[in-house]
């Protein structure tokens, strides 16, 4: 019983986290939230402390100490390293120690077993020696948000995962689901590199620019200053969701996992490209002169000869 109420104290501290537009969940929030469980609140008042003075104190340091999330969209609190050491380290003292003898378990193994219980966090799963990993929401998926992809799975459902670290004297192990698969943001760039012509389908659209589908969960974001040589204002003007566009692979940022696209450098590599050509079959110098006045100079050449 000691696990499920556990269980119901975590997610008590989640909750009121975000009611309350943290952007972090700390080892203080649950220990606000364990003041709301009577055998914990009982085993204090029996250390002759003051549960509603703790409580005060508690509730006065978190709202001085955590910053809070502004706006009115749902808020992704996100836990912090303290709090995620404290809860693996609980969750691994309670457990039986069965008959002592443990599986050895190294980073970058392969390891399956049993979805013991889903919280707010990640996913804990039973492994051989009775000890548990977790995978973090953010150790799940490569293109789908934590709290979307948690939702395929269920408590008792047997899932294989990869230790990505093991913390001995924390007694914690982090595991990972995406892992087992090949990172396609990686697969992508390698594929296109910057540089190359690639092609998208534009997902979202607004007046500062268009978010554009590259397949595979990969999205570019095309600027309204890069639709262009000319200034453009509003990216709704020229760009409408669902249409298929040509950009230029500008740079990539691998913290958020975003590619920076141009039109506009795409026509001016196209323009070169064509005075290249034109340059070449003219039998004329390979720089220095514009497009445009390679075309004025055969408009008048043409004058003359007619």
């Amino acid at each position: 019983m000691i696990a499920q109420e556990l269980e119901v104290s975590l997610h008590m501290a989640f909750v009121e986290a975000r009611q309350q537009r943290h952007e972090f969940i700390t080892v203080e929030h649950l220990l606000l939230a364990l003041l709301d469980n009577p055998s914990a609140a009982e085993v204090l008042r029996a250390c002759s402390a003051n549960v509603e003075d703790l409580r005060k104190s508690l509730s006065n340091f978190i709202k001085d100490n955590t910053p809070q999330v502004a706006g009115t969209d749902d808020v992704d609190t996100q836990p912090t390293l303290g709090f995620q050491r404290v809860i693996q380290r609980a969750i691994m003292h309670v457990q039986s120690t069965g008959n002592g003898k443990k599986e050895v378990i190294n980073r970058g193994d392969k390891v399956s077993g049993q979805i013991k219980s889903i919280t707010d966090f990640g996913i804990f799963i039973g492994l051989s020696g009775n000890i548990d990993g977790l995978v973090h929401l953010s150790d799940i998926s490569w293109d789908v948000p934590g709290e979307e992809a948690v939702r395929n799975f269920q408590k008792g459902q047997t899932i294989e995962a990869m230790v990505l670290a093991i913390d001995p004297e924390r007694e914690r192990i982090s595991l990972g689901i995406k892992q087992l698969a090949k990172d396609p943001f990686a697969g992508y760039i390698a594929d296109n590199p910057k540089g190359s012509i690639v092609r998208g389908v534009v997902k979202d659209v607004d007046a500062r620019g268009a978010v554009i589908d590259l397949g595979n969960g990969i999205e570019g974001q095309l600027r309204a200053s890069e639709l262009g040589r000319d200034r453009v204002e509003d990216a709704r003007q020229f760009l409408k969701a669902g249409d298929e566009i040509e950009a230029k692979f500008m740079g990539v940022d691998r913290k958020t996992r975003s590619i920076s696209l141009s039109i506009k450098a795409k026509e001016a590599n196209e323009e070169a490209e064509a005075l290249q050509s034109y340059r070449s079959e003219q039998g004329g110098p390979t720089s220095g002169t514009s497009l445009g006045e390679l075309l004025k100079a055969q408009i008048n050449s043409d004058r003359d000869r007619g």
